[in-house]
């Protein structure tokens, strides 16, 4: 995409190689306006415009995923491109999970959100026919293996390349069926045992049972569980960790999302800290504008996040592994930003509870798992999502539930067109935190964004405390607080950070009023011009770390959108 002037267009053109080109296919989404904007300033007399509705701003992944990429590039090439044939190979994009999560982000975008929910059934109930028509057509195949099918098997999950089969009179057991180099190879206890550089050409140890390889690692695996809110922003990770982060089935192939995408940064800090890579478990279980009702105990939501635990734990158990769920990212709410703090305050105490409970008996683990959770910051328009005044007390209040609340999401940009939902970078950063906190939480060192906790006024000068683990910084942008409830012409005229505190001064000493109040990065309201949520601060601790997912840019701990009376001295 490029925003620049005509001529620099003109100076795109030439590098494209547009303007002596015969026939220029151009695929997109033209629900994304910036797409269809920058389709629209190429020359029109030498492209042929198809559109891939659903597959976002990734294409060419979405593409490759519906393993149509290849087929559509050699008639492309060819010249027997056409929009009968690209139409009729885009029809399998219906039956993956990327192309709902995009339909969704497109609805909402266009406030049809009441849509969502029957577009959502329709496609579940499509995608059991497709998996159901996959498993019936495997039952009926012919076997290599005279043993009984493995009851953890299932139809290959459409992100899952084929496996390779062979004839029964070729096939080698004693070898391992990976397309890398294999060496050292021996067998121990039905499993092959051998080493291979077939991931990111680094050579390491791998296992191989029933066809599937895993790489070897320590006999304890590590779950991550991604619960509720929207997961479907795909990142952009330079590695998938193939052969360490699985499903349910043990299958390391799967878009970067939710959990996934989380267990992915964590390889990537385990390897910086010279730290032996574990096997993990990632499962997500999102829904978008999650009610009260979805992620109690008794809801679908919840009874297959615990069967699919069930399943990885005894697939797991097959490896000689234990799983231990050591973080549950928690995205409650989102449907009724409008909620009472303390409505709030207790769905979350009731779902964490549940979660505690039924997941540590699941794994039989005696560690409870963190309940990790990234403070909501409303939309590009709206900032007043009281349940965020919940979340950002949620882990003081309830300081046995191990609650950790590892970021606000106010600081981070949205994608293009996007209401709430932000931009991979933003997400990948989020992840990040998320890693950071949890590790520091496990090294037994404290994590507290900065939490507004205390205001007083006296004269024309209100001190704003801040239960924080280290000094206070603003930047020199906007400092984030307002005035509520205060007689009108009294403005904030200077904000200054010291210690554990932040003091601001007034315009004039306003006499007392019942409901004066301070905000911080909360209830703003917004034209929503900007790729950025309504709500907005520059207050960090002084806690900072360098990022490991995008190396130029800084990790700051920001303070969590909040709201307090304020008190007369």
């Amino acid at each position: 995409r490029d925003s620049s002037t005509s001529r620099g267009l003109g100076d795109v053109y030439k590098r494209q190689g547009l303007e002596n080109a015969g026939k220029v296919y151009v695929i997109y989404d033209r629900f994304l306006e910036a797409d269809q904007a920058h389709a629209d300033r190429l020359p029109q007399d030498k492209i042929i415009t198809l559109n891939a509705i659903g597959c976002g701003h990734k294409t060419a992944v979405a593409l490759r995923r519906m393993e149509q990429l290849k087929p559509i590039m050699k008639l492309g090439i060819t010249g027997k491109l056409t929009e009968a044939n690209f139409y009729n190979m885009l029809r399998s994009r219906r039956d993956l999970l990327f192309y709902r999560k995009v339909m969704e982000s497109h609805l909402e975008a266009r406030n049809h959100i009441d849509r969502i929910p029957g577009f959502r059934q329709a496609f579940k109930v499509r995608r059991r026919k497709v998996l159901a028509a996959a498993a019936e057509q495997l039952s009926d195949s012919v076997s290599i293996d005279p043993s009984p099918a493995d009851s953890r098997r299932s139809a290959p999950t459409p992100f899952a390349p084929p496996s390779p089969q062979f004839p029964p009179d070729t096939l080698d057991r004693t070898r391992p069926q990976n397309k890398g180099n294999a060496w050292m190879i021996r067998e121990e206890a039905g499993a092959i045992l051998y080493m291979s550089d077939q991931y990111r050409g680094q050579t390491m140890g791998f296992e191989e049972r029933d066809g599937l390889s895993l790489a070897q690692t320590a006999p304890l695996a590590i779950g991550i569980v991604a619960f509720g809110g929207s997961l479907g922003t795909l990142r952009d990770l330079d590695e998938s960790g193939l052969y360490h982060v699985v499903d349910a089935e043990l299958n390391g192939h799967g878009p970067l999302v939710g959990a996934r995408s989380r267990a992915v940064i964590e390889m990537a800090y385990d390897r910086n800290a010279g730290q032996a890579h574990k096997t993990m478990l990632a499962l997500s279980h999102p829904q978008a504008s999650m009610m009260q009702s979805e992620a109690e105990a008794g809801s679908s939501l919840y009874q297959n996040m615990c069967q699919e635990l069930l399943q990885a734990r005894d697939n797991l158990n097959e490896w000689g592994k234990r799983l231990c769920v050591d973080r549950i990212s928690l995205q409650l709410l989102h449907g009724e930003l409008g909620c009472s703090v303390e409505a709030a305050d207790a769905h979350y105490v009731k779902v964490a509870s549940s979660l505690r409970r039924d997941v540590t008996q699941i794994t039989g683990q005696r560690s409870f798992p963190a309940l990790v959770i990234i403070q909501n910051a409303g939309t590009r328009y709206d900032g007043r999502v009281t349940s965020a005044l919940a979340e950002a007390r949620i882990d003081l209040d309830n300081p046995t539930l191990n609650f950790v609340v590892a970021t606000p999401s106010y600081p981070f940009d949205l994608a293009e067109n996007m209401p709430a939902t932000h931009s991979a970078e933003a997400q990948m950063l989020m992840d990040e935190l998320e890693t950071c906190a949890v590790r520091e939480v496990q090294n037994g060192l404290a994590w507290h964004c900065p939490s507004l906790v205390f205001a007083q006024l006296s004269g024309n000068r209100i001190t704003a405390e801040f239960h924080t683990l280290s000094a206070l910084c603003i930047d020199e942008g906007f400092h984030g607080f307002t005035l509520e409830g205060f007689p009108e012409g009294t403005e904030i005229t200077a904000v200054e950070a010291r210690g554990k505190c932040v003091h601001l001064s007034l315009s004039n000493s306003p006499d007392a009023v019942p409901e004066m109040r301070l905000n911080y990065a909360w209830g703003m309201q917004a034209k929503g011009d900007e790729a950025r949520m309504a709500n907005r601060g520059g207050l960090t601790d002084s806690w900072s770390a360098q990022s490991l997912t995008y190396p130029d840019m800084k990790l700051q701990r920001y303070a969590l959108s909040g709201s307090v009376k304020v008190f007369r001295s």
